[in-house]
């Protein structure tokens, strides 16, 4: 179900006295800023200066995925590693990655090489092009 962090001048619904700046999680069964609104008088009046932002709760990459599942990653440049288990052919499968398979020459267990999904390198470079005048 679609999440939204609202923040807010208002005060809680019954309140008496002065309005506040009020920062809330409202989670909503269909994914629109209006459901969203709507909720938060549920539990708040007078509701003014509203900013929703959502809140992206389901990874968006393999390797958030790995990460948030603390699955053991490695990477060479923006090839990423992961171990070959049935999970990570299921994340595969999900984020439809192709998962090259080799052994370890270091330990001798086996591993997917994943091209171009080490988050981190893209970031890096990124970041490069940005700082570039």
């Amino acid at each position: 179900m679609p999440t939204f962090t609202a923040k807010f001048i208002g005060r809680e619904k019954g309140a008496i006295g002065i309005f506040y700046p009020i920062e809330a999680t409202v989670t909503v069964a269909q994914a629109s800023e209006t459901a969203a609104r709507l909720a938060l008088y549920d539990q708040y009046e007078h509701i003014q200066q509203l900013t929703l932002t959502p809140v992206d709760l389901e990874p968006r990459t393999i390797y958030e995925a790995c990460k948030a599942e603390g699955i053991e990653t490695d990477n060479h440049e923006s090839d990423l590693y992961i171990p070959a288990t049935y999970r990570t052919r299921e994340l595969l499968k999900k984020y439809g990655k192709r998962g090259e398979a080799f052994t370890s020459q270091i330990d001798g267990t086996r591993w997917y090489d994943v091209p171009f999904s080490f988050d981190p390198f893209w970031d890096r470079v990124a970041r490069r092009a940005e700082a570039k005048p």
